[in-house]
């Protein structure tokens, strides 16, 4: 049986993004008969999050290694910084793997040995042209498999809040509220992150805001949501092809600068940091969608086919075998 390591982690530092997508990149390897193991620092709720969706999947510290064919790298080294690597690890997982690929969540190809492979999908200025390089749209980490036709039949909802990572809820609790002052009739999703403990102080009202912690898909929730509010990742680019009105809402800078790309792309809407000013950023966004929603809706569905969880696996379980 053919091994394939995850060297990966989710916690408050870095959210659960790389989870999320590393773990439905598995689910399709085990069905085709691979071991997957994840290494990697998980926060309890990630784990537990991670399981939930596959059994099958194998946990080992990240301290540890494992012989395999292939280590699919997703790492987050500074939380702040994605283009940053950590030459030590990629120098470990190499040593003891046939084939390392590298999943980067930077602009720019990193400086990794020239038989890896790196798989890039964050809007770039320029194109990538390089051998062992796989970047763009193509590999957004989007899985069409989850979507079914009966999710718009579900009750649709105003705003659907969906932030990343944090060390507690302060930002989701904000936004709510902001969204409240400009309609308080706006019926409100949020969804929790599984790396962020506890709840934020909404999460057991009973009006029009609605809480959700550990769904087994953001694609309904995505679906029946005229407005998604995102801090950037997975979940923007699966909002895009679903034909969302996406406003990116960045915590952290290169959030921030990555919302900029695709906005200036005209797939959706940017509202900065939470800084100076947001409240009425926030709003201008809104003012803009009701005029223009819909043309940001068919750039987006446009652009992103779906289909790259299914091309990342299917590199993976190449490489693993080859």
């Amino acid at each position: 049986m053919s091994i394939v390591v995850f060297r990966l982690d989710a916690n408050f530092s870095v959210g659960f993004g790389h989870a999320a997508r590393c773990t439905k990149i598995a689910m399709r390897l085990v069905k085709s008969g691979f071991r997957c193991v994840f290494a990697g620092d998980f926060s309890r709720g990630a784990k537990e999050a991670i399981l939930n969706n596959s059994k099958e999947i194998e946990f080992i510290e990240k301290v540890n290694q494992v012989d395999c064919d292939v280590c699919l790298m997703d790492l987050m080294v500074d939380s702040e910084d994605p283009e940053a690597i950590d030459p030590f690890e990629i120098a470990k997982w190499k040593s003891c793997s046939r084939q390392l690929i590298v999943i980067h969540s930077g602009l720019s190809v990193p400086a990794v040995p020239d038989d890896t492979v790196v798989i890039g999908y964050q809007p770039r200025v320029h194109d990538v042209a390089k051998l062992g390089v796989y970047w763009g749209a193509n590999f957004a980490p989007i899985d069409r498999s989850e979507i079914h036709c009966d999710f718009r039949e579900a009750e649709r909802v105003d705003v659907l809040v969906a932030l990343g990572g944090a060390p507690d809820w302060s930002v989701h609790e904000r936004v709510v509220s902001v969204l409240r002052r400009l309609n308080s009739g706006m019926m409100i999703n949020v969804l929790g992150s599984p790396v962020i403990p506890g709840k934020p102080s909404f999460a057991d009202s009973q009006d029009n805001v609605k809480f959700y912690m550990g769904v087994p898909s953001v694609y309904p929730f995505l679906s029946q949501a005229d407005v998604v509010i995102a801090s950037f990742g997975n979940l923007c680019y699966e909002a895009l092809h679903l034909g969302a009105k996406l406003i990116v809402l960045g915590q952290k800078k290169f959030q921030v600068d990555c919302g900029n790309l695709l906005a200036g792309k005209g797939y959706c809407l940017s509202v900065g940091g939470v800084g100076e000013g947001f409240d009425q950023r926030l709003s201008d966004c809104f003012q803009v969608l009701r005029r223009d929603g819909e043309q940001f809706s068919e750039a987006g569905q446009k652009a992103f086919d779906g289909r790259g969880i299914e091309r990342i696996a299917n590199l993976v379980a190449e490489r693993a075998v080859s």
